[in-house]
């Protein structure tokens, strides 16, 4: 599933926008140039993609759902801020 999520989140995104794994099951996409609200339609693609998955052995497709959130950020010394605002918002 984690395989499946990241091939889906690299689709969604330009090769410019690095794709990174924190760890387990959690996800990072740094996008220069673009506000959160025009990431929201990707995000609603990536849920998309992700329905009716085929993962072993289960008997059926697998509607996968990624919990997100997104912040915006000007400056490379609010990306800590931005990241724990987003944080925040994949919870809320």
């Amino acid at each position: 599933a984690v395989q499946l999520v990241a091939r889906a989140l690299k689709a969604q995104f330009r090769i410019t926008d690095p794709v990174y794994r924190l760890g387990g099951d959690e996800f990072l996409v740094l996008i220069e140039g673009a506000t959160a609200a025009e990431m929201a339609p990707r995000l609603d693609a990536l849920d998309a993609a992700l329905k009716g998955q085929r993962l072993p052995g289960a008997a059926h497709p697998v509607d996968l759902v990624v919990a997100w959130g997104l912040a915006d950020f000007t400056s490379v010394a609010e990306l800590t801020a931005a990241f724990d605002r987003a944080d925040r918002a994949m919870y809320a």
